[in-house]
């Protein structure tokens, strides 16, 4: 019995997600693993913070708990009203997707944890200053409090401070994520301009191609472009999946 063809849109994803890592944020750490266990060890000037972490079967529970709920809502979405869910082998990818799904979060969960680790790193400094401040204040006013006459003493710039310091944190935090979207995120339109400019000649040549060669063009142009570099590193076989390349071909002709 012949094996089923993998699924592409399975392939698809995994390929996507594999292709947005080295785009990902630097873990402000070094990550050092001995079997089940990994040490993050980040280094400041103050000293040498380490974290140490043994993913228990709770994570293992909840990446497949996300990877259940993003599967749903990825099949269910409507495009031009047709979801994934509808087309064949909808109930494969409702059991696989959730386990591959998965293995991302636990992979980014780790990625984050690092630069989580650095951004409270920093803001334990901020706040440590800011009570430090504090009780030296306090310290320097309470000899006042024995003086007749005084009836109320307050220390200036503490709440101002706090709020810098929060402001501060919101702001690293807020980078960090954004950062992380920017990498993986499939609206990343960064080379539009590039991919534009190289691929609309080649689109021109097919179509011209098409109108004069009506019986021989998809063989033509097989062969002028197999292994052809477009942009960058991408030849024109990868910049398509191949059943969405034949459609976009079909288009082009006008022969859909």
């Amino acid at each position: 019995m012949a094996e089923k063809e993998p699924d592409k849109y399975l392939e698809m994803l995994d390929a996507a997600v594999k292709d947005s890592l080295h785009r990902l944020p630097t873990p402000h750490c070094e990550f050092i693993t001995e079997g089940e266990q990994t040490t993050l060890v980040y280094k400041h000037q103050m000293g040498d913070f380490e974290v140490r972490f043994k993913p228990s079967k709770h994570l293992d529970a909840e990446a497949l708990k996300g990877g259940e709920y993003l599967t749903k809502m990825m099949l269910d979405l409507e495009i031009a009203g047709k979801s994934i869910g509808e087309l064949e082998e909808s109930d494969k990818r409702r059991e696989e997707y959730p386990q591959l799904i998965a293995i991302w979060f636990k992979m980014f969960f780790a990625h984050l944890l690092g630069n989580n680790a650095a951004i409270a790193l920093r803001s334990t400094m901020r706040e440590t200053d800011l009570i430090t401040a504090t009780f030296m204040q306090s310290t320097q006013i309470r000899p006042f409090v024995l003086m007749k006459g005084i009836k109320q003493i307050k220390a200036s710039g503490v709440n101002e401070h706090l709020a810098l310091i929060l402001d501060e944190t919101e702001k690293e935090k807020k980078e960090m994520l954004e950062s992380y979207i920017f990498a993986l995120q499939p609206t990343n339109l960064d080379r539009l301009r590039e991919f534009y400019d190289a691929v609309y000649p080649v689109w021109h040549d097919i179509k011209d191609i098409a109108a004069r060669y009506k019986d021989a063009w998809r063989g033509m142009i097989a062969a002028k472009y197999k292994d052809k570099t477009i942009v960058s590193d991408y030849t024109f076989e990868s910049l398509f999946i191949e059943d969405i390349a034949d459609d976009l071909l079909s288009r082009i002709s006008g022969d859909v």
